[in-house]
């Protein structure tokens, strides 16, 4: 008797241990398999298939509306943690493992673009070491092969991270950028066909497998160009950061950075040209200096100074023969003038 109770007693004990493993289990699973908080929906809009907020903008093109009709469901654009809530529970416990995926601190998901895209704002103090560096004179570094220095990312720099899962037949990228002191990170879900994955996919082959690396590449190589299109700065950042760096004194970032604001557009303004022969002329870019101030003459026909040997910044352009032809152009026009 006395054992039939003890055994009783164990089994009941055995079983208060079984629930409670389980309930700690659930606990568990609900602290972990979920979504980093949502940022503004008002910082984000869409426009066609056009994602932006003022300092970013991702054009889709085509791609994801075929790729969001193939599973038969319309296109989704989600901001908000009541539009998540509201979504497919299939679709968006995939999401969710994506994102749990990704080793970085996530302050906010910002952007759910269809199943196959987000934007996610990046804690800047994370430290994950990029896979691929293109630099922002477009040299693209495998790190493996050449270490970056500093795991601190400059804003001309694009990072990219893959995550192959060859279980789940599923590729994940990760680009991030660094815009006006804002961390982003495109992330791009690449999913091949399958029982693991929630809906119908256009992808029929197994992109994990060696054999399809040139299939894949081809999706990589464009998915980077929609990253760096909309990394991109305007004019007028690149001269607001030309401006900070000449008045550091950084005078060849100066030059570079007027360098990639006149490749924005086909109007500059002529005191930009001015300020970036200035600027190559103290970093001693005597053939680029030259260059801007010629441009300067072709694009502002009544241009000139008083006296173009007073400006100190270009001293070092006054031996070359160059000079002499600038300042007899100048002088010409300001004689015209009066």
């Amino acid at each position: 008797m006395r054992r039939f109770v003890f055994l009783m007693l164990l089994v009941q004990r055995m079983r208060r241990t079984f629930y409670l493993c389980l309930l700690l289990c659930g606990l568990a699973s609900c602290a972990t398999h979920h979504l980093p908080p949502f940022g503004s929906a008002n910082d984000w809009m869409q426009h066609g298939n056009i994602v932006e907020n003022g300092e970013i903008k991702v054009d889709f093109g085509n791609d994801l509306l075929a790729n969001a009709g193939d599973g038969g469901y319309e296109l989704n654009f989600i901001t908000s943690q009541a539009e998540f809530d509201a979504y497919e529970p299939k679709l968006a416990k995939y999401l969710i493992d994506v994102v749990n995926r990704i080793p970085l601190k996530i302050d906010s998901v910002d952007v759910i673009f269809t199943d196959e895209f987000m934007i996610l704002s990046i804690n800047p103090n994370s430290t994950w070491m990029p896979d691929y560096v293109r630099q922002a004179d477009g040299a693209f570094l495998t790190v493996e092969a050449m270490s970056v220095e500093s795991l601190v990312q400059p804003e001309d720099e694009l990072w990219r991270n893959l995550i192959v899962d060859k279980s789940k037949r599923q590729v994940i990228v990760v680009d991030r950028i660094v815009k006006k002191g804002k961390h982003y990170a495109f992330v791009y879900i690449l999913q091949s066909e399958g029982k693991s994955s929630p809906y119908a996919r256009i992808i029929h082959f197994d992109i994990t497998n060696p054999r399809n690396i040139q299939s894949v590449g081809n999706q990589l190589e464009a998915l980077m160009a929609r990253s760096l299109r909309a990394a991109e700065l305007s004019y007028e950042e690149y001269i607001m950061i030309a401006d900070s760096c000449y008045t550091n004194g950084d005078y060849e970032g100066a030059s570079n950075a007027f360098e990639k604001a006149f490749g924005k557009v086909n109007e500059i303004q002529g005191h930009h040209l001015y300020k970036g022969a200035c600027a190559a002329a103290r970093a001693g870019l005597v053939d680029v200096a030259f260059e801007r101030l010629f441009s300067l003459l072709e694009k502002a026909p009544n241009w000139c100074v008083d006296d173009p040997n007073r400006d100190q910044d270009l001293a070092i352009l006054h031996k070359f023969v160059q000079w002499k032809n600038f300042c007899d152009i100048v002088t010409a026009r300001r004689n015209r003038s009066e």
